[in-house]
């Protein structure tokens, strides 16, 4: 293993310096692996509750990165064999078919983000709170199998 130099200068933003000499005056006590768990629990925990909606100050370059990784995993998807239960929908954010869609697709169309998606689509109301989002009060549900996301077929058909 290589020798970590025992410290490294940051900028920190003003107002967590208090948390960061905090955080120091901890580890030098020799709390390390309790602070190293502590630590990664509340970055997860936060990083997951948070709404893509915050993070407005996005870059332009950082933009651009997001929207060339989101066409690369949709030319991927667009290339995985779809299950007979379902025909997936290869034109871009296309409905037309009445198949399977991306996460991404299905929070356009719902006019939601995709995180409002991964956190309700294990709720049991699912499908009638996606019918209520959906512009043609179509219920929708999640497909684990193939990560995508499927029309609930109407009892009436």
């Amino acid at each position: 293993m290589k020798n970590q130099p025992a410290s490294k200068m940051i900028r920190v933003p003003t107002p967590l310096i208090e948390f960061v000499n905090e955080l120091s005056r901890l580890y030098r006590q020799g709390k390390k692996e309790p602070l190293y768990q502590g630590l990664r629990e509340l970055i997860a925990r936060v990083d997951s509750s948070c709404d893509i909606n915050e993070f407005d100050r996005v870059s332009s370059i950082d933009s651009k990165l997001i929207a060339d990784l989101i066409q690369r995993i949709e030319r991927l998807e667009s290339k995985l064999e779809p299950t007979d239960s379902v025909t997936a929908i290869r034109s871009d954010s296309s409905f037309k078919n009445e198949g399977a869609v991306t996460q991404g697709e299905l929070a356009k169309r719902l006019g939601c983000d995709s995180s409002t998606l991964t956190k309700n689509r294990k709720k049991p109301s699912f499908d009638e709170w996606s019918r209520s989002k959906d512009p043609e009060g179509k219920a929708w549900k999640y497909l684990s199998d193939m990560q995508r996301y499927g029309l609930v077929q109407d009892k009436s058909s």
